[in-house]
């Protein structure tokens, strides 16, 4: 059945779009095409796009919120692409080692998921309770969910979800999931955690399910041993958020950029060789501190190890 790849981007990821497209190129197969979504107004950014392989353009309506915009995007996702599977993928994922749509899949869609009270935060210390991915799904089910379906990119799902899951949200809240979202505004939803715990409460036999366990997605480097995931992950996502194009502050951070970038292309490298080559990046200011001299746990964040693990 076919499989599409879904990149929902906006004119500041232009940068990041290119690398991660050349990263599906060498690394990625058992695609049909690349969907690339973005806002109307802002073609111009993306036209030479259209001439990279398999690459087809779509464009959405603008939005006053493009972060709940490309949130509802994705959650249109078959309005974008008439592929049974949608591949999604952001523009600041570079595939790093082999991905194909038929390692998600065994007979039936494989789901990642965790335990959010095994799960300990990345970004602040609190009660799991308190997560608010996890109030935004509570309210959203009117239950008391304990599992975090946003396990990071790849994500495949086959495309009935999407429309039985916006007909679910009419149903339920008598409201599309285009006025929950606006109604919801100042505390929106994961739109992956919406169609994952959809999937497992609603339909949970129509797919397989996978925990993800502290122990599968930790490199440990408290001992000085060396040991290999053994979740395999096939992505670095780099939080473009916090490197836009505009940030470029002169032509050799983006030259350094570029150079790391295509390391990690061009050489199927592992886990413990990509945090080696970030980690001896030569030491830049500001925001580039993020990429290019980050801490231990900085990269231990790109790279998805739980820090629980470094305490000996």
């Amino acid at each position: 059945m076919d499989t599409d790849i879904l990149i929902r981007t906006f004119y500041k990821d232009v940068y990041w779009l290119e690398h991660c497209l050349r990263s599906i190129y060498r690394h990625c197969r058992g695609y049909r095409n690349i969907v690339v979504v973005f806002p109307e107004n802002q073609y111009g950014f993306f036209e030479h796009i259209k001439n990279y392989p398999r690459v087809i353009l779509k464009t959405c309506k603008k939005h006053d919120n493009d972060y709940i915009k490309q949130q509802l995007t994705k959650l249109h996702s078959d309005e974008y692409t008439d592929s049974h599977y949608i591949w999604h993928v952001d523009s600041d994922n570079i595939y790093t080692k082999k991905f194909n749509p038929r390692n998600f899949m065994s007979g039936r869609i494989i789901c990642d998921y965790n335990i959010y009270s095994k799960t300990r935060q990345y970004f602040q210390e609190q009660d799991p309770s308190s997560n608010p991915w996890l109030s935004t799904i509570n309210n959203f089910f009117d239950l008391d969910n304990k599992y975090d379906f946003m396990r990071r990119f790849p994500i495949v799902y086959p495309r009935w979800i999407y429309p039985e899951f916006r007909k679910f949200c009419l149903e339920t809240h008598k409201i599309s999931i285009e006025d929950y979202y606006q109604k919801e505004k100042d505390n929106p939803p994961s739109e992956f955690n919406l169609l994952g715990a959809y999937a497992w409460y609603y339909r949970r036999e129509r797919f397989e399910w996978r925990e993800i366990k502290r122990d599968l997605v930790a490199i440990r480097l408290d001992t000085g041993k060396k040991e290999f995931l053994k979740h395999y992950r096939p992505l670095m996502q780099l939080w473009s958020h916090f490197t836009r194009l505009h940030d470029f502050h002169n032509e050799s951070m983006k030259t350094q950029l570029d150079k790391f970038l295509d390391e990690m292309i061009n050489k199927e490298m592992s886990d413990e060789e990509i945090r080696d080559s970030c980690l001896s990046r030569e030491h830049k200011p500001g925001i580039w501190e993020f990429l290019f001299h980050p801490t231990p746990e900085v990269v231990d964040r790109l790279l998805l190890v739980d820090p629980q693990l470094h305490q000996g």
